[in-house]
């Protein structure tokens, strides 16, 4: 959140599009380029994640954000970028549209999270695996999950099975479909 002076850049002239565009565009390269509303947006889900009280414990406890690890599992090279490394759990962020506990469930087992989890814990030699959920929309409502043993395991057994596939796949040279 202290950063977002620094990697946004805020574009208030309508359509993208002409010379003032191009300029600005050219001039903000190193930077997220958003429109007010996707600002205002941001700028609110910020403010709550600043706010709760788990967030704010976790934050005082950064070692650092967004930070990269590399490292082999189950021989194949992966990397791994957390958005907040603690001493105990590794932290993600997500943005949802509802942080409501079913359809977060869903949500972490629809776009393996638990998966992303299990590669980040071997990366970072960590045991803990900590979601802060934040919604889109106001009230911004901010829920952090810590994901469970059970699905800690079925991430890495998930992870194994998809880790093997793609060797067999890099070996045989055949890359079949679902």
């Amino acid at each position: 959140p202290e950063e977002i002076e620094r990697r946004v850049g805020l574009w208030t002239g309508g359509r993208r599009y002409g010379r003032a565009w191009d300029e600005f565009h050219f001039e903000h390269l190193d930077k997220i380029i958003l429109t007010q509303g996707n600002y205002d947006l941001l700028a609110g889900m910020l403010e709550s994640l600043r706010n709760h009280p788990i967030v704010q414990h976790w934050s005082e406890r950064m070692e650092g954000v967004e930070v990269s690890a590399l490292g082999e599992i189950g021989g194949v090279l992966m990397k791994g970028r957390c958005d907040a490394l603690t001493p105990e759990p590794l932290v993600d962020l997500k943005k949802v549209a509802s942080a409501d506990p079913g359809i977060i469930t869903k949500t972490i087992l629809s776009f393996g999270y638990h998966i992303q989890a299990y590669i980040y814990r071997k990366l970072f030699d960590k045991d803990r695996f900590l979601l802060i959920c934040v919604e889109s929309s106001p009230p911004y409502d901010v829920v952090p999950y810590e994901l469970s043993p059970s699905f800690l395991r079925q991430g890495e057994r998930e992870g194994l099975e998809l880790l093997e596939r793609y060797q067999e796949c890099m070996e045989s040279g055949a890359w079949p479909g679902r």
